[in-house]
């Protein structure tokens, strides 16, 4: 998942890091997190993201084994971002 963030302004998310030197090369200016995606179901992703208090939580779901984004939706709910399939 590519956001924006950071002294960049991008960051790169990825459900298991690659190791230094295995991304392709690329021209914009990225910090790439060190951080697997954590494993969750959908309801564990709901409650981390309202301890955090972040707007989104980029997570691997437990029960689809993809990754997947929970953010807050203007209206008060919560948007869940999944893969095709």
């Amino acid at each position: 998942m590519l956001y924006r963030a950071g002294a960049t302004g991008y960051r790169l998310a990825q459900v298991t890091p690659l190791k230094h030197g295995q991304l392709s090369m690329f021209q914009l200016a990225v910090t790439i997190s060190a951080q697997p995606a954590p494993l969750l179901t959908t309801g564990e992703a709901v409650d981390r993201l309202n301890l955090t208090g972040l707007p989104f939580l980029f997570f691997l779901d437990a029960d689809r084994g993809r990754g997947s984004v929970l953010y807050h939706r203007y209206d008060g709910h919560y948007g869940l971002l999944t893969p095709a399939t």
